[in-house]
Formats: C-alpha cells, structure tokens, sequence
C-alpha cells in the first residue's frame, strides 16, 4: 500500500524503548481528515539499504511528503549501549543528543537524495520538539524542505494542504501560528488512533495524554502554559479509550505524558475514577509533583490504587531561597517530609525518581555542591538525573512560535550573562555566569557526582525508562535492581533492545 505520508520516528534517546506520542499523534490528526499515513519505527537502526526499502515499499509519486520527527533522534545506536556507560565513560557527551537524525548529515544527504530522484515532487518535513530550540536550520539541514514547530494537530494537515496546491513558500518554518491552534475542546475528545500497520507489540506500554500543558509558571520551564483544570480529556472519553485499545491490543500499560499527573484534586480524582473502574488492572508510569501531593496527602493512596509503578517529581532543588525566586516550592523539610510519606506507604511498588537543575536563580556554588551530595544521601529516591541550566537565546523575530520560560527572556533580570557562539559542527554551545556559578562549573558538579559510588548504585528506571524499559520484558522486581553500571543487565537490555527492533523492523519487511 502506498501512503500520502510517511512519518520517521524513534525514541533512542532514552533507556528501554516506547513509542515517542508526537509522531503518533500527528498521524491520528491526518487519519481523521482521511489521509493515509505509515509510521515507520526504530529510525536508527536504519541504513541506506533498509531506508531505500522502505522508499520502494510505502512511498509513491501521489506522497506528499516524508516526515521526521526530531524530538527523541540522538547519535547513541543500539550496539552503543553495551559501551557508553563503561568504566571510563561514565558522562554525557554534550552533543551526543542534541541532534536531528542520528546519522551523520552526508548520509541523510544521499538518503533524501534517493527519495527525490525517484519521487521528484516528494518533500522533506521535520518537526518536534527541537525544531523550537534550534538556530540556523534551514543553513545546517539545507537537505530539509520544511520545518513544523509547535502543536502540530492543526499545523501539519497545514502544510500537508499546502504543498498538495503548491502554495508553501520553500524552506519557511511553518507553526501552529499560521494555520490555528487545536481548541482546546477538540483536544477534549482527541485520542492517538492506533492503527493495525502500527505494528503494536503485546503488552507494550502505550503512551497516553490525558492533559496538555502546564497550570504552573516555573521561571525555569518553557512548556506551554494552561489554567487549571483546563486542556483535559473528557472523563468517558478517556475510559472508551482505554477499553478500545484493550479490545484491540490487550494494552494494560501506560506512559503518561502530561507534566502533572497530580495539578490538581479533580484532575487527580478523575484519574483514580476511570483506571480503578476498568474490567481490567491498568499500570502506568508519569510526572507528579510533590508539593502539590504534600497540600493533599490523600492523593498518596490514589496514585498506588490506580496503579501506578514509576514516578517522577520535578523537584529540581532543595535550596529554599530558590523557591520565590522561580516561583516553585522548594523547601527542603516539604520536600522530605513528602518523599517519607509516599515511601512509608508504597514500599518497593512504586519507583521514585526526579530530575534535577543545578545553576537556578538562588544558588551558589556551595549550594549547588550541597544539592548534589544531598542526593547523593538521601535514601527515598530509586533515580534521578541532574542537568546544568539551560538558558539559550530569545529572539522575537523568530518564524515560529516558542514558548520561552521567564530566564530565557530576560537572563540578566535574574543575573545571569548568557553567550551563545557555534562549535566547529555548527551547534549553538551555551556558556553562563551568575555570581560564582557558570554553566561549565555545573557540568563539572555533575560530571564529579557520576563517579561517586551513590550514583552508581541509583536505578535508571523513572518514569519513561520503567515503561520503556519494560517493554524489552523486564519485570518490575528487575527493573527496582536494573543499574546501567552493571555490565550484565546493560548487555541484557541491549540484546533486547536489538531482538523487539528486528521483530518490528520484519513486521514492516524491513530487514534483510
């Protein structure tokens, strides 16, 4: 069957694997309106062989265009695994993620080169969530003909339009701007459709949004904002939902994508009501945050009744005098009290993970040095990661549109310089300082933390990773020991890995 579009996606930046919701949603959105699209998986374990197969396979000369979605592409392939966290290599490569494709660009070149020379009306689109955090695409990628930022619910059926009349002016970046955003009572009633050419494995974990955006305003975050109890599925919606894809696919598992699983009491009420209400036990992993649950200590219970095995908080400190200053609660005392309680009541059954943000308006470099011992002390949280601030560059003049955080606009209002200059690739590299922090310095925490034996004994299973993770067959008592310092377990895990990718790749005729 030949398809009006064909859309390349992966979920390779992150341990374990599961279906990244963009690229699955952006479809759905173009099935409604009658189009028909294959979604093509596993996108890096793709050589110029396999991608010339599946151009032969899927695509015609009535495709429009070919899509990739750039959110979860990194450079780290499946044999890359059983090496990159070996004994002396134990940190992230800055520029190992931070990438569209995860080959190098003369390949891309000779792959899309193949692709227009047999189709010549054929168009590259890339969209996603880095395409709103890049600089200088059209210069780096000159290879792509479009780029989509944004929600893309409306703005891809845009483009889409566009190119089939030939109206879109080449190589413009296109958002949800200039063809209107999805209401926020159509996103009431959207589902992912998934479609049998899916290809769904059994038992697999299913990503699952049940809210869009973010009620809070941390200075720190550019996620797009929402008023409470706003942007969320209808209750019946979503429980049909979930009886649909059990009827079809057997799916008892969910990764919730929404910020917070927890905004609210009625948000958390509602969850509690549709999964305990089900024929069937539902499990599912997400974000919460825990001062809001620290405000409501009864949604402790609801969270394990409704079943779920992996959380993660968006601590980000536990310095008190960042607090006002990024408008977050972050008092070390809430914070431990809340993590106690959640502990005392769910034992082992429930993953705790966070992430954290070294450099915040607020911090020192002593503190910063006593955040990151304190994690490395204290005995709630199963994992946890640790980022330096990320500031980059607002430009008003932009094509497309961004949701800044509050730093990113105005960096000197909270004390910090900000220089922005290329690296010999062409990727923007960001240095800061503010007081005796620098962006380097905070690298440098981090770096120094990894090799310290409490590092090493976290589990890297929170939220995402425990889904993802048990999609390659992990059990939850595996996945509460699973380290990626134990040589064993990472070997396990990328054997596994490599065993669903050439299962699914074959289910596309896709491997030799």
């Amino acid at each position: 069957m030949n398809y009006d579009v064909v859309l390349f996606t992966e979920c390779n930046g992150s341990i374990g694997w599961g279906r990244d919701a963009g690229a699955y949603t952006v479809a759905s959105r173009l099935r409604e309106n009658g189009y028909r699209v294959k979604v093509i998986d596993f996108f890096s374990h793709f050589n110029y062989e396999r991608f010339k197969r599946a151009i032969d396979l899927y695509v015609s000369n009535d495709t429009v265009f070919l899509g990739f979605s750039s959110t979860h592409f990194s450079t780290l392939m499946p044999e890359d695994w059983e090496t990159h966290w070996s004994a002396d290599s134990r940190t992230r490569k800055s520029n190992m993620w931070n990438v569209y494709f995860p080959f190098p660009q003369d390949e891309i070149t000779q792959w899309f080169d193949y692709a227009k020379n047999k189709h010549p009306r054929i168009r590259i689109v890339v969209g996603g969530q880095k395409v709103a955090q890049k600089q200088a695409l059209q210069k780096r990628y000159p290879m792509v003909d479009h780029w989509v930022g944004g929600m893309a619910d409306r703005s891809v059926i845009g483009v889409l339009t566009d190119l089939q009349s030939n109206k879109i002016v080449p190589l413009k970046i296109k958002s949800e701007s200039d063809y209107g955003s999805i209401t926020e009572k159509e996103f009431k009633f959207s589902k992912i459709h998934w479609d049998e050419s899916d290809f769904i494995f059994p038992n697999e974990a299913l990503p699952l949004e049940i809210s869009r955006g973010c009620p809070f305003k941390c200075a720190f975050c550019d996620y797009p904002k929402k008023a409470v109890n706003s942007w969320t599925l209808d209750e019946t919606h979503l429980r049909n939902m979930l009886l649909e894809n059990y009827d079809k696919f057997g799916t008892t598992h969910y990764m919730l994508t929404d910020f917070q699983i927890n905004e609210n009491m009625e948000k958390m009420s509602m969850i509690h009501r549709v999964f305990t209400s089900l024929p069937f036990d539902i499990t599912w992993t997400g974000f919460g945050r825990l001062d809001l649950l620290y405000q409501k200590p009864e949604m402790i219970n609801m969270i394990s009744e409704s079943g779920c095995r992996s959380i993660q908080w968006g601590i980000e400190t536990v310095t008190d005098a960042v607090g006002p200053l990024i408008g977050k609660v972050t008092r070390k005392n809430i914070i431990e009290s809340a993590l106690q309680k959640c502990r005392d009541s769910w034992g082992d059954s429930i993953v705790m993970g966070s992430g954290f943000i070294l450099g915040l308006p607020g911090e020192t470099l002593q503190t910063c040095q006593e955040l990151v011992d304190w994690i490395g002390s204290q005995p709630w949280l199963n994992a946890w990661e640790i980022t330096p601030l990320y500031i980059g560059g607002y430009d008003p003049n932009k094509a497309y549109t961004i949701d800044y955080s509050k730093i990113q606009k105005d960096p000197k209002l909270y004390g910090y310089n900000v220089i922005l200059e290329p690296n010999d690739k062409g990727i923007y590299v960001e240095e800061w300082q503010n007081g005796d922090m620098t962006k380097t310095a905070m690298i440098n925490i981090i770096e120094e933390a990894q090799k310290s034996p409490a590092w090493q004994k976290r589990i890297m299973t929170s939220y995402l990773g425990y889904s993802r993770c048990s999609n390659l067959g992990f059990t939850h008592n595996e996945l509460i020991n699973a380290n990626k310092y134990n040589t064993t377990w990472i070997k396990q895990h990328a054997d596994s890995y490599k065993k669903i990718a050439n299962e699914y790749l074959r289910k596309n005729n896709l491997y030799e």
